[in-house]
């Protein structure tokens, strides 16, 4: 039989090897455990955590700077209605005062009936923020590109479907308000499909 030290100590290796920030509250919610990723993301040390409110440590502000009222924090409604909470659009906040977006869960610890604290698991989304945000833009300067372009511009899947057509294509064609996407090539040019 496994003895409750090895079993606490295989809960502390998974604990220091995840990749996602984890930590754990009291029913108070006052930090009980905080891993390497998340003091590595976040800056605040074991002992700034542990046994004091977590909430003001990377969770008071908005990402406005807007005070963030512990009350409507999903974090600790997860200690007082019991249910699962995933965020995906809010910041926490560093021990240097810089914020950074997070997608997280926060979860109750349930023993006999009764909550006595939760576990949070967060990964810093920056890196896709970041992404999106690029791919957003180049998808706003690539429609402008096609709205603004002279010439008649259609652009095709590979079974032939249309995927955009710009204005001037529609002007030229005549068929102004007519969604043509989905819509096989030759069905809108009136071609032979070379597969009949």
């Amino acid at each position: 039989m496994t003895s409750t030290k090895q079993i606490l100590r295989r809960y502390e290796l998974i604990l220091t090897s995840a990749g996602e920030g984890v930590y754990g509250l009291d029913h108070e919610g006052k930090g009980t455990f905080v891993n390497p990723a998340a003091i590595a993301m976040t800056g605040w040390t074991e002992e700034d955590v542990i046994g004091k409110p977590v909430h003001d440590k990377h969770h008071h502000s908005k990402v406005d700077g807007k005070h963030y009222p512990k009350k409507e924090c999903p974090i600790y409604a997860a200690l007082k209605d019991g249910e699962v909470h995933h965020i995906t659009d809010e910041v926490f906040w560093r021990k240097d005062g810089s914020c950074f977006p997070v997608h997280y869960t926060s979860t109750p610890i349930w023993e006999n009936g009764t909550i006595i604290g939760a576990v949070v698991v967060f990964q810093d989304v920056s890196k896709i923020k970041q992404t999106e945000a690029t791919l957003a833009l180049l998808q706003r300067r690539n429609e402008l590109l096609l709205s603004a372009a002279g010439e008649g511009i259609c652009g095709f899947d590979c079974e032939g479907q249309v995927d955009f057509i710009n204005p001037t294509a529609y002007s030229m064609l005549s068929w102004q308000g007519q969604n043509f996407e989905g819509q096989s090539i030759h069905d809108i040019f009136g071609l032979n499909d070379p597969k009949e």
